[in-house]
This record gives structure tokens, C-alpha cells and sequence, in this order.
């Protein structure tokens, strides 16, 4: 995968700023009942602005656009460093990228399907562009 356009430089820094709110957030719930039991439903919230959290974080994730959909590049790319040695097809399947592996000759094989992360980076102006390489070119 090759970026074309944009850098990360910009999506860190608006990354950077949800995740200290989703934080902030977090912590403004749970010091609100320190002494008392916290209910089950601002507890699920708690949880799930604490998950947030991860996706906003720029040493976690990284978005990149390609295809006209958001893949998670972090994801991808510490992925394909691990398929060092494997046959590999990419390719696109409604709005998810999906990558076969498998060795020659061995049961060694599965696929990796990463969705369309847009609805989680909505609002942010300059996600990196990219495409596959060559020899990565996908079908779809």
C-alpha cells in the first residue's frame, strides 16, 4: 500500500484531540460516583467511551482512505509484516477490504477482512489517500 495523498501528520493531531475528550469524558462519569456503586447503564458508557478511546489513539490507529472507504493502516500494515513468506490476494468486497493468505503446499491459510471505519472518522478533513502497489493489485 502506497500514500498518494496527504499525510498523518494532521489525523494525529484531531485523533489526538477526540481521544483526550473521550478520556476526559471517562473520567468526569467515574469521579462522579467514587464513593457510590456506578449504575450499569453510565458504566456502558464508561466502557464504551473507554473503547473509544483505543480507536482514537494515533499509536493504535492510523485511517487511511482507499478504494472510497477508511481501513485502519496499523491494522494492515503490522498484518502484511506478518504474512512475510505467504501468497497473498487482495481485494475489495462491498465496503471491506479483504486479504487471503496461504503457504504453497501446507494448511497454513485464512483472510483478513478489514471494514469501512467511515462512520468513526467523520468530520476529519485529510485522511491519507492510498492505493495498492503493483504487486498487491486487487480485484473487485
Amino acid at each position: 500500500m502506497l500514500i498518494v495523498d496527504g499525510s498523518f501528520d494532521e489525523v494525529k493531531i484531531k485523533m489526538k484531540v477526540i481521544h483526550d475528550e473521550k478520556k476526559r469524558d471517562a473520567k468526569t462519569l467515574k469521579s462522579l460516583y467514587k464513593k457510590n456503586p456506578i449504575p450499569e447503564n453510565v458504566q456502558n458508557k464508561i466502557t464504551k467511551l473507554e473503547r473509544q478511546q483505543e480507536l482514537y489513539s494515533p499509536a493504535k490507529t492510523l485511517p487511511v482512505q482507499i478504494n472510497g472507504f477508511i481501513i485502519i493502516f496499523k491494522l494492515y500494515e503490522s498484518f502484511m509484516k506478518k504474512l512475510k513468506g505467504f501468497e497473498t490476494r487482495i481485494f475489495f468486497n462491498h465496503k471491506s477490504l479483504l486479504i487471503e493468505y496461504w503457504k504453497i503446499g501446507r494448511l497454513a491459510k485464512g483472510v483478513l477482512v478489514l471494514e469501512d471505519m467511515s462512520s468513526c472518522f467523520e468530520g476529519f478533513q485529510h485522511i491519507p489517500v492510498a492505493v495498492l502497489t503493483d504487486e498487491q493489485e486487487a480485484r473487485a
